[in-house]
C-alpha cells in the first residue's frame, strides 16, 4: 500500500470528519442522511490517518510529494524512456506500424522529425508488439 495522499490533503480529511462528527453530535443530521455521512467521515478519517486512498490508484492520482513530482516529471519519463524503450531514430522510417500496435497507445510519429517517440514508457507492457512490426528494426524493448 502506497501512500498518495498528501498532508493538505490529509488535513482536509481531518477537518470534513470532525465536521461530519459535529453535525452528527448536534442532530443535524440524522437517519439515513447521518448513517451515510458517519460512513463518509470515517473514510475520510482512515484515509488522512492511513496516507492511502484507494480511489486515488484508480484514478492514477496522489496528492503526496505533488510539487516535487510536476517539477521532475519530465525528467522522469525521459529516464523511463531509456530504461524500457530504446527508439533508434537514426534507422526509423516513420512507418507508424509500431504507433498502430501499441495497445497502450504511448506511441506516436513526432510532425517535426516524422520520427517514432514514446509518450510514456512506464506504461509500456513490454510485450514487443511494436518491436516485432518495425520492419526498420529501430525499436527495442528491454
Amino acid at each position: 500500500m502506497k501512500k498518495n495522499v498528501g498532508n493538505i490533503d490529509k488535513m482536509l480529511r481531518m477537518l470534513l470528519a470532525l465536521a461530519v462528527v459535529y453535525l452528527l453530535a448536534s442532530g443535524t443530521l440524522k437517519g439515513t442522511a447521518g448513517i451515510i455521512a458517519g460512513i463518509l467521515g470515517a473514510v475520510f478519517l482512515i484515509t488522512a490517518i492511513t496516507g492511502f486512498c484507494p480511489l486515488y490508484t484508480i484514478f492514477g492520482i496522489a496528492t503526496n510529494n505533488w510539487a516535487k513530482k510536476s517539477k521532475n516529471n519530465l525528467a522522469q519519463k525521459e529516464q523511463s524512456m531509456s530504461e524500457f524503450v530504446t527508439i533508434n531514430e537514426a534507422t526509423c522510417t516513420g512507418c507508424k506500424n509500431c504507433v498502430k500496435m501499441c495497445p497502450q497507445g504511448i506511441l506516436y510519429i513526432d510532425e517535426k522529425s516524422g520520427k517514432c517517440k514514446v509518450t510514456d514508457a512506464s506504461k509500456c507492457d513490454r510485450l514487443g508488439g511494436c518491436e516485432r512490426v518495425c520492419k526498420s528494426h529501430s525499436i527495442k524493448i528491454s
